[in-house]
């Protein structure tokens, strides 16, 4: 779970950086320059993964070529936390996410900018215990490329190296969709079932197979993994 946001008045001096020099993304309508935007998920703790994202933060903010924020430098004075970031994702068009760890609040936000198809790029720090394997063990995105880091030093470097800002049209959404072939042309309920048979659970299965609503099934105790292009065509 994440903490009580706080804002941290020591932060670090902020590193040198070789920040590229080239035009800013596009033009407004009256000349002033934009910039793509961006939003980056990550988790609460350990602190000093999370001060080695904020630090990258500041210093791409700095560099001006994207406008990018964190989730602890969201206002939410009034409002759920949730609501907020998910209002953020979507009015921005990238979004990053550190997936070191498989942090709940983190996938949950990714799979939310998934949906609303943001150009992602994604972090991981192989250095912490089995992060790779847990990754790999994963399934659902391990075909997706990830940038690995040890300091926010790397993650502003390959930042930059990579220019995720400059193709803004790529999607992870659109590129499952295609790989999945056509959608379903028949409209379903798609039920996602346990994969502990509880009570529970046997009477929700039992009750949306006799149901007069056309159902997909996705049992576990049947397919143990199905790809995530497989969720995305049913759903679409």
């Amino acid at each position: 779970m994440r903490e009580q946001l706080v804002t941290d008045p020591h932060r670090p001096a902020q590193v040198a950086h070789v920040v590229p020099h080239e035009a800013p993304f596009g033009q407004r309508a009256h000349g002033a320059p934009t910039i793509p935007r961006c939003f980056v998920a990550y988790p609460s703790s350990p602190a000093d993964r999370v001060e080695c994202i904020e630090t990258a933060i500041e210093t791409i903010q700095s560099g001006g070529l994207v406008d990018i924020v964190g989730w602890r430098g969201l206002g939410v004075t009034g409002r759920l936390m949730i609501d907020r970031i998910c209002d953020e994702i979507k009015s921005r068009e990238m979004f990053l996410a550190d997936v070191t760890g498989l942090n709940p609040n983190v996938l949950f936000e990714l799979g939310y900018a998934i949906a609303h198809r943001k150009r992602l790029w994604l972090l991981l720090n192989p250095s912490i215990d089995h992060a790779r394997s847990e990754w790999n063990r994963f399934q659902l995105l391990t075909t997706v490329g990830f940038a690995s880091y040890n300091n926010s030093t790397d993650i502003v470097n390959q930042f930059y190296r990579e220019e995720p800002y400059k193709n803004l049209d790529q999607n992870l959404y659109d590129d499952l969709l295609r790989a999945a072939g056509p959608p379903s042309k028949t409209d379903a309920l798609l039920y996602l079932r346990c994969d502990v048979n509880t009570e529970a659970s046997m009477r929700l299965a039992r009750r949306v197979s006799s149901g007069p609503i056309r159902s997909v099934i996705d049992d576990p105790q049947e397919i143990r993994e199905q790809r995530f292009a497989w969720y995305v065509q049913q759903v679409h």
